[in-house]
């Protein structure tokens, strides 16, 4: 087994430096690896705008004195790890030899890094957010994203040779036709500004969920469950009120907006409330949802009150998921109550 060097290229949001940081390399141990933090030294220009280079803050008073600070988008962390490496020599004695990973070999070197890689930027910029007041440089819980698949050397410095790993594609989330806005979305999404209308509240909350657990944009699960669980509640209690009747309104409200006097679990507001409001309930209609709105309340509270740091990446996606099964039962219960009460005997 040899010693190689994985690179990973991490997408930060403008960390401010100043001029003695550009450039800077230190070496840490972390996690039972040595691994080394590299700051970005290119200034960009006209020529190199990649993410790869520093933009220029420097500030010039009028009073003469000058200001140098820079940002930087990407910090580079390297992981050595051992590896099983082929030396090729070379054809002659002036060739030089050349070292080389198998495609197995090279993946699980990268996987091997990116288990480090991803908990020590994390922690990093922990570190530049919360001593250096830079609040922007996203949430403690974010995953931050690779620019690429990382890069392979020897201690020297010299290229391994290897196959990339097939990752598959980058997560795009989209809904197809309804995920473009054509000529007649723009027209009525112009037409409803001009009436004064907003999306409703709990849809926008839905959608602040849907993109903090982006796997696309470094997702921040722990903050996702914690606002779809928001949008959940924020949508029961608008559905309960609109399919209220003039009778159960003040109970109604009552109920959703006097919590000492009349206390609901947020869950079951989607059960035995919606049960007494319109006769139809999620538990009834759909247990196993209904059992997953029951979780995705309950890891809220410990995310909330203990920080559910128990808690694993596949369950908090999960209820965000959740969360959207749930807006469109409630659609689609909104639906059905209006076609009845438009079908009734008496209605205009």
């Amino acid at each position: 087994m040899s010693l190689v060097v994985v690179g990973l290229n991490y997408r930060v949001d403008g960390m401010r430096l100043g001029p003695s940081a550009a450039g800077k390399r230190v070496s840490v141990e972390y996690m039972g690896q040595t691994c080394a933090i590299v700051l970005p030294a290119q200034l960009r220009n006209e020529e190199d705008v990649s993410w790869h280079a520093l933009t220029d803050l420097t500030v010039k008073y009028m009073t003469g004195s000058v200001v140098r600070e820079y940002q930087a988008w990407t910090v580079r962390i390297e992981v050595n790890v051992e590896a099983a490496v082929t030396v090729t020599s070379g054809v002659d004695s002036s060739d030089d030899a050349t070292s080389s990973l198998s495609e197995n070999e090279a993946k699980r070197v990268i996987d091997t890094a990116r288990s480090v890689a991803d908990s020590l930027i994390r922690d990093y910029l922990d570190y530049v957010r919360i001593e250096h007041h830079q609040t922007w440089l996203r949430s403690s819980e974010t995953q931050h994203l690779m620019l690429d698949q990382g890069d392979i050397s020897d201690p020297a410095g010299r290229r391994v040779d290897h196959v990339v790993p097939n990752y598959g594609r980058p997560v795009v989330m989209t809904s197809g036709e309804l995920g473009r806005v054509s000529d007649v979305n723009q027209e009525a999404i112009a037409e409803r500004l001009s009436w004064g209308e907003k999306e409703a509240l709990a849809k926008r909350l839905l959608a602040d969920a849907r993109i903090l657990a982006w796997p696309a944009r470094s997702p921040d699960y722990r903050q996702a469950v914690l606002i779809a669980a928001i949008a959940c509640e924020v949508k029961i209690k608008s559905t309960l009120t609109s399919l209220a009747t003039d009778d159960q309104l003040a109970l109604v409200e009552l109920v959703l907006n006097s919590p000492r006097d009349v206390s609901v679990a947020a869950a079951a507001l989607h059960d035995k409330a919606l049960k007494a409001v319109c006769g139809r309930s999620l538990r009834e209609d759909d247990k196993d949802l209904h059992r997953a709105v029951e979780r995705l309340f309950q890891d809220r509270n410990k995310i909330a009150h203990r920080g559910g740091a128990d808690l694993d990446e596949g369950t908090l996606r999960d209820h965000v998921r959740t969360a959207d099964r749930v807006f469109g039962y409630l659609d689609q219960v909104e639906i059905e109550m209006a076609s009845r009460a438009a079908n009734s005997p008496g209605s205009p």
